[in-house]
């Protein structure tokens, strides 16, 4: 990977890869681990495109808050674990993915979660559709 801008205008950084075929290898998996916050690699081109594809990295402590996506998402799980809390109908049930088990989920659209690792970081990938709008999330 040689080309890439930096976006901080979200609650993490975006890395928005600029190669036309974009190929992550495990050397920028290993510069993913060295980042001191969360950080998103974005495939993707822009906030326009209408599949919206990033390998994201947690790290130990962190929590994305109880929300809900007007869209569908997948995750995916490279390294470390993540447990998922899903909330329907008041009643939260609670999935751990890991990278030896439970590594692909399929998120249905309008269903409150959060997330957060117990490792000392996560990598997964994260797919939905776009464009990209703050408008498409709401927060409990």
């Amino acid at each position: 990977m040689t080309k890439f801008k930096i976006d901080k205008s979200g609650k993490s950084p975006a890395i928005f890869v600029k190669d036309f075929i974009p190929v992550l290898s495990s050397r920028e998996f290993n510069k993913l681990i060295k980042y001191k916050t969360n950080v998103r690699f974005c495939l993707h081109k822009s906030r326009k495109n209408k599949l919206q594809c990033m390998i994201n990295l947690i790290k130990k402590g962190s929590q994305i808050k109880m929300h809900k996506h007007n869209k569908e998402e997948v995750y995916c799980i490279f390294k470390g674990n993540l447990s998922i809390s899903i909330k329907i109908k008041n009643k939260v049930k609670n999935v751990i993915m890991t990278e030896k088990k439970n590594k692909i989920l399929y998120m249905p659209k309008n269903i409150m979660h959060s997330i957060k690792t117990k490792s000392n970081y996560c990598i997964f990938l994260e797919l939905t559709s776009g464009p990209f709008s703050r408008k498409n999330t709401r927060y409990e």
